[in-house]
């Protein structure tokens, strides 16, 4: 089956190189018309490497603080960081905590703890809390 659009590589580079620290989630991948198939091969060559469902890292190494925010707050879209977690340069800590509206269902992720928030849902905390 031929493609509507051909992936956005340029898109993706910007994402993992200059927004999100080499991180990056399904949804946006195929928000850049990567197709199923092509993620799959990408974990396949260990160009992405998934460190949760739907969340992927550009390498193969440990995940440095900002990366594990980057982490949570994709596993858990729309969230945003709260708590300590939401400091400039937040204490060294094993836990992520991330805010997510107060009527979402989200699935456990390994250290990160979910903050239900009603304001969350109206968008008027989200963008100012994404990892730096």
């Amino acid at each position: 089956m031929p493609r509507d659009k051909m992936p956005d590589t340029e898109g993706l580079r910007h994402l993992l190189e200059w927004v999100q620290d080499g991180v990056v989630s399904r949804r946006q991948l195929l928000s850049l018309h990567f197709t199923h198939g092509d993620i799959e091969r990408m974990l396949r060559r260990k160009d992405l490497v998934r460190v949760v469902p739907g969340v992927f890292v550009n390498h193969t190494g440990e995940l440095t603080r900002q990366q594990r925010e980057w982490v949570a707050v994709l596993a858990h879209w729309p969230s945003a960081l709260t708590g300590l977690s939401a400091l400039p340069h937040p204490p060294p800590r094993a836990v992520i905590d991330v805010a997510i509206a107060d009527n979402r269902t989200v699935k456990p992720v390994d250290r990160v703890r979910a903050h239900r928030k009603p304001d969350l849902a109206d968008g008027s905390t989200g963008a100012a809390l994404l990892p730096a």
